[in-house]
């Protein structure tokens, strides 16, 4: 008897695992204005929204206010619901499950999408920014690893903080000037540029008074790949900026700055550009190159 019954708790015990990661339907996508004008209720609780936000079945997502959308990722991410008060409450039922056949690619995004959160909520710009009389490039200060940029053809983004405008910004390799370019704002967009593999390059930025920030990073052939997202049917947008969490969190943070850049452009989706702004601050992260 004292057999059966522990070989019935642990099938039990197996059958509320397995229900529990069945629960599983996909996430917060984004939204409009302010998270406080929707909620989720599950149950007899109410979860609080944020971006990325995992979502169970049973769910139900409620929009307080009118003419506001709430975007989900849905079975997985293989389906994208939007809610608006036209359709508020939603409810998250059986057919928005992630498949069974999606369930190593959803542990995969799970985690990520945890990751992502812990990056973002984690860094609060506010308090970390120091007061600084010259330029300072938090992306390039070079602590740990060397900063790492794929080789080829491509814009540049960059950002610093410290010191006035208007900010002279040059991109040298060894003493050759590349391109010089003007900015009134701690951050810029530079045209496409060719960048060689096994090189290394300086960035030199020169407030209105005349102080000096600088920085540099090196040039690989490629970068780590995770071939799990390559067969997922997501949005482009949610793809880098899930991409960008992981390739910054690889090899002692020195894929930060290529991180970055992936996801520079993607000024009209939120979760992108509050990666954006965490990761130049990253506790820990910051990786150690070439100054110029």
């Amino acid at each position: 008897m004292k057999v059966k019954i522990g070989v019935s708790l642990i099938f039990l015990g197996w059958l509320l695992s397995v229900s529990v990661f069945a629960l599983d339907a996909g996430w917060v996508d984004h939204f409009e204005g302010k998270s406080d004008y929707y909620l989720i209720k599950r149950g007899n609780e109410t979860v609080s929204v944020n971006f990325f936000t995992v979502l169970q079945v049973g769910d139900s997502i409620v929009v307080n206010k009118q003419q506001h959308t709430i975007f989900l990722g849905l079975r997985g991410g293989t389906q994208f619901v939007r809610v608006t008060s036209e359709n508020s409450p939603f409810k998250v039922n059986d057919s928005h499950q992630v498949p069974t056949e999606l369930d190593t690619l959803w542990t995969w995004t799970k985690q990520y999408l945890h990751e992502w959160q812990k990056l973002t909520q984690s860094v609060g710009l506010s308090e970390i920014l120091p007061v600084s009389k010259k330029p300072t490039l938090p992306l390039l200060l070079n602590e740990k690893e060397s900063a790492v940029l794929v080789a080829g053809q491509r814009p540049l983004y960059l950002q610093w903080y410290g010191g006035k405008p208007p900010y002279q910004v040059h991109i040298q390799q060894r003493r050759h000037i590349m391109l010089s370019e003007t900015s009134i704002l701690p951050t810029i967009q530079i045209e496409a540029i060719t960048f060689d593999a096994n090189k290394s390059y300086s960035v030199k930025v020169v407030d209105v008074n005349g102080f000096v920030g600088r920085g540099g990073f090196e040039i690989a052939n490629e970068m780590p790949f995770e071939p799990k997202t390559s067969a997922a049917n997501w949005p482009d947008n949610f793809r880098r900026t899930l991409q960008a969490t992981w390739l910054a969190m690889q090899e002692n943070g020195k894929w930060i700055f290529e991180a970055y850049q992936q996801i520079a452009h993607l000024t009209d989706y939120q979760p992108a550009q509050l990666l954006k702004q965490a990761l130049p601050y990253l506790q820990g992260l910051n990786v150690r190159g070439i100054r110029g």
